[in-house]
């Protein structure tokens, strides 16, 4: 999960620092804006995954872990919790979850406030847009102000799940 946040985060680096030589026209500008935003959600995402399984499997604070998935099966925390495998040959996690209901469950633990909800869920909702079946210019109309925004939520997630976890001494 580090390794796959970590590269995510270099990859919008990079795309920054690419944007950032060369001489881009518009249209490649927002595509390098696109790729970060995508990148940044992998990051938020993992971020508040890393969160969730942490109070699931500790128990930490008690009573406080989610009971259910985002299908409503009961999630087994005694066996890996949401990383738990369906039963062979499937290569498949047994219970889902989305970016969407990890936001739930960070905002009902009390581990972000409801500001960051917010920019949490722009951030999801961005990184929506690049379904194929949304029209073109709604796909593509952010700019650099956006990655800049995309970034700075990633940095808050960051600093929220990392003192809630200090706070109730969760590894």
């Amino acid at each position: 999960l580090r390794d796959s946040a970590a590269f995510s985060a270099r990859s919008a680096r990079i795309s920054y620092l690419l944007g950032k030589a060369t001489l881009l026209g518009i249209d490649d500008r927002r595509g390098v804006v696109r790729s970060q935003i995508i990148e940044y959600g992998a990051v938020a995402e993992a971020i508040l995954l890393d969160l969730v399984q942490s109070v699931g499997v500790n128990d930490k604070p008690g009573a406080s872990r989610p009971t259910t998935d985002l299908k409503g099966t009961a999630i087994d925390w005694a066996n890996a919790g949401l990383f738990s495998m369906r039963a062979p040959p499937s290569k498949k996690l047994k219970f889902k979850f989305d970016f969407n209901w990890l936001i739930s469950q960070a905002a009902r633990l009390n581990a972000i406030d409801g500001n960051l909800e917010v920019r949490l869920h722009w951030l999801r909702e961005s990184r929506n847009l690049v379904h194929p079946v949304i029209p073109t210019a709604q796909r593509y109309k952010d700019d650099v102000d956006s990655s800049r925004k995309a970034r700075n939520i990633v940095i808050a997630t960051r600093d929220a799940c990392l003192s809630y976890k200090t706070l109730h001494a969760l590894p």
